[in-house]
């Protein structure tokens, strides 16, 4: 960690004239409590799950157009794009969840892309696994919810049980269609 980061903790020590390992120890609860979130939260956050896909969709293509000048791709977004955007944001919300309660559980197995898979009881049917406190999954949910046009509960959770496997799906989506 640089000097400028720990800047609060060396002057609250110079004020308080704390030891260093009272330093030591401020220094991990101001760690633990740093900002986390991201842009790509922030987009999810403000928007819809569709529309803050096809931004975020959008960077690649950027990124791609800006390095090779002689092939720059044109037009609208593919649906391979929007795919792949989808794909990376199910790896995000894999990776940021706590997973140890639900591994054993779920039997999770990472596929060929690198995401979990639900391997239960039905053979031949591996659902995505997502957490259940994770940003994208709300967005999921609640997306699910206005495109079976708000009819309730039930649907909601059929709808998104066709693809991912999503632990207190019930619950989640009983707060998403209160609101």
């Amino acid at each position: 960690m640089s000097d400028s980061k720990c800047w609060p903790v060396q002057q609250f020590s110079q004020v308080c004239g704390a030891s260093k390992e009272e330093i030591k120890v401020q220094r991990e609860v101001f760690v633990v409590t740093a900002d986390t979130t991201d842009r790509l939260d922030c987009v999810l956050e403000k928007l819809k799950l569709s529309k803050a896909i096809n931004i975020c969709a959008w960077i690649p293509r950027f990124l791609y157009n800006s390095r090779h000048h002689d092939q720059k791709l044109r037009g609208p977004l593919t649906t391979k794009e929007i795919r792949k955007q989808h794909i990376f944001c199910v790896k995000r919300a894999q990776k940021s969840c706590d997973l140890q309660d639900d591994y054993l559980q779920l039997n999770l197995q990472p596929n060929q892309r690198g995401i979990l898979d639900c391997h239960g009881g039905i053979q031949g049917m591996y659902p995505i696994y997502l957490p259940d406190k994770d940003l994208y999954t709300r967005k999921l949910v609640h997306h699910e919810h206005l495109r079976t046009l708000h009819v309730g509960v039930g649907l909601t959770m059929t709808s998104v049980r066709s693809q991912h496997w999503v632990p207190r799906l019930r619950k989640l989506a009983k707060r998403t269609t209160r609101a």
